[in-house]
């Protein structure tokens, strides 16, 4: 089986490093957010259009997504029926995003943030509130200068603007402790007890295990 990992806002395929050491797949391929591809793409559907390309023999393929790339895969499901579709510290549906979302529909805040405060203070918030770990401080850090202002912009708007009401089939992973998604609001969903938004890290072997179960039993 092919595996496709979508990464989230402000993060690369190296965030599933971990989570890969445990799993084993035919090929790995890491559907990293482009901006010649974001160019193309006025919102989350139009964008998992143009990304479904790069998924090859759908039958036989499984599309991961963390975060933001697990609304990408919501979408992809919707393309490709045929694949395989699993969630990691994300939502399915609008519904089950936070109130923050709604609020920022109607007052764009988020456009005035600027990239320092992303690429400094967003990373130190996260360890300061033990969303991510020391190793995980520093990844992140790297991978968020992958990040021009212009993928921050094109991603905030598309996640406050990103409207579904049909959950897909899927494997849902969420944590406790996820300070971005709540898991109260979550439906249909594996529950890690004390996990983070970015468990993929130091929860990798324990949610490598509850993929195996669940492709198994599939």
């Amino acid at each position: 089986m092919n595996a496709y990992f979508i990464p989230g806002l402000g993060t690369d395929g190296r965030i599933f490093q971990n989570l890969v050491k445990h799993v084993e797949f035919k090929e790995i391929n890491y559907l990293d957010f482009r901006e010649e591809l974001i160019a193309k793409s006025e919102d989350l559907p139009a964008y998992a259009k143009i990304l479904a390309n790069e998924i090859k023999n759908s039958k036989d393929s499984i599309i991961i997504g963390l975060s933001l790339g697990g609304i990408v895969a919501t979408e992809l499901s919707k393309i490709l029926p045929d694949c395989k579709i699993i969630l990691i510290s994300s939502i399915k549906t609008t519904k089950e995003g936070p109130f923050v979302l709604k609020l920022a529909r109607l007052f764009p805040f988020y456009n005035f943030v600027p990239l320092w405060f992303s690429r400094n203070i967003v990373p130190l918030m996260g360890r300061t509130f033990r969303v991510i770990d020391k190793e995980g401080y520093h990844l992140y850090r790297q991978m968020l200068k992958g990040w021009s202002a212009k993928k921050f912009k094109w991603a905030r708007k598309s996640v406050v603007n990103w409207k579904n009401s049909v959950a897909p089939e899927s494997l849902h992973i969420h944590g406790t402790r996820d300070l971005i998604f709540s898991h109260k609001k979550i439906k249909s969903a594996v529950i890690l007890n004390k996990g983070g938004h970015y468990m993929v890290m130091d929860r990798a072997e324990e949610i490598a295990g509850i993929i195996k179960d669940w492709l198994q039993k599939g």
